[in-house]
Order: structure tokens, then C-alpha cells, then sequence
């Protein structure tokens, strides 16, 4: 890579200061100030969930569904959020959404950005990252199964840990973990039975060429 004479002239100046030794002082402050920041930085919480749902649909018709739900943003559109469709970039090849809706003072952001879209294997897989500070990585496998076809969802997830007096040790991270992971999975229970019963119906109703109920 060809470097201006501007950079060139940066990084020479941070070369130079490298080379200079700094006082005992300011090195003591600096350390200080990098110890308060980890002291006081959130603690992230990894947690992951691994959830599969049957569907009395062919495996083409849910992953029509999903694709309809997640990639056009319909399934927030339809929980009263605002949808922007993204264009393809550097930084996100296939695109993505970002469903936004105010609540009170406070404004929900979602923003997706799809890293797989295999219509041979029925894959989709995104990058999510909330206003909340949640950033989740969410796959939906569609297969064929007994009656039907099933989606396998997998999300590996990220939050703060809650603000708390101590810094929490590795017990008190592991316990929150696992509550996070027990929650979320009965959030994805109720939620993909309800979806079941949805998709199912538009299917019926397609079928007999009428619209759902």
C-alpha cells in the first residue's frame, strides 16, 4: 500500500514519540486511569440459545415465510415498527434492516445485517445489535421433518452485565448467564408457538386458495 507524505509524516510522529520515554508520573496516571476504566467498564454476558420449532408446512413455504419475515422486515413492521431496507455495503454484502419505534422517551433500534442468505439450504444467518447494548448473532436452519419441516434457531448472544457495587466475580457472571438463557429460551417458546399457528394458517388458506382468519 502506497502511504502520502501526510501519513508518512504522522507515523513518522508517532514513531518519535514512542521513542520518548515519559515521565514516571504520567506513566503511574495512565496506568490509574486504565485500571478505574476496567474497573468501571460493563461486564459482557455471553449467553446461547439453541431452539427448534415444527411447522405442518412444506420446508419452501416457511423458509418463503421467514425470508418474508426477517429480510423484508414484515415481522416488525407488523409489531408497529419503522422499517429501512439497507442497501448492500462494504461492511454489510447482503444488505440488512433497521426497524426503529419510540417508546415514551426512549426509541427502540434494531439493526440487522444478514451474513447468509443460502436458498439452496434454506439458511439465513444476521448480526443484530440492539439500543439496548445486546448484540446477537442469529441463525434460522430450515429442514424438512416428520409432518412437515422444522427451523432450527441458534443465537449466540451478548448484553452488560447489570450495574452492581463490586465488580461481579465469574459465579455471579455465570449465574446471570444461565438466567439470561432460561428467559430467553420461554421468550422463544411462547414466541415460535405463535408463529407455528400463524404460519400454519396462511398455509391452510393458500392451500384452499381463501385468506387466513
Amino acid at each position: 500500500m502506497a502511504w502520502g507524505a501526510g501519513m508518512l509524516r504522522a507515523a513518522t510522529g508517532v514513531v518519535a514519540l514512542a521513542l520518548v520515554p515519559l515521565p514516571y508520573s504520567c506513566l503511574a496516571a495512565k496506568d490509574s486511569a486504565a485500571a478505574q476504566a476496567a474497573a468501571h467498564a460493563p461486564v459482557p454476558i455471553h449467553f446461547v440459545d439453541n431452539f427448534t420449532q415444527t411447522f405442518a408446512v412444506p420446508p419452501a413455504f416457511l423458509w418463503a415465510e421467514l425470508k418474508r419475515m426477517y429480510l423484508d422486515g414484515s415481522k416488525y413492521r407488523e409489531l408497529g415498527f419503522a422499517i429501512e431496507l439497507l442497501a448492500p455495503t462494504p461492511e454489510a454484502p447482503l444488505g440488512g434492516t433497521i426497524a426503529s419505534r419510540r417508546e415514551g422517551k426512549d426509541v427502540d433500534r434494531r439493526t440487522a445485517q444478514f451474513t447468509t442468505i443460502d436458498e439452496t439450504n434454506r439458511f439465513l444467518s444476521l448480526r443484530v445489535v440492539y439500543s439496548t447494548g445486546i448484540t446477537a448473532y442469529v441463525s434460522y436452519d430450515v429442514r424438512e421433518a416428520p409432518g412437515g419441516s422444522l427451523v432450527q434457531l441458534i443465537v449466540h448472544a451478548q448484553q452488560p452485565m447489570p450495574e452492581t457495587a463490586a465488580l461481579p466475580d465469574a459465579e455471579a457472571v455465570r449465574r446471570e448467564a444461565e438466567a439470561l438463557t432460561s428467559f430467553h429460551y420461554d421468550q422463544l417458546v411462547t414466541m415460535w408457538a405463535a408463529e407455528a399457528q400463524r404460519v400454519e394458517a396462511l398455509y391452510r388458506a393458500s392451500a384452499a386458495g381463501g385468506s387466513p382468519q
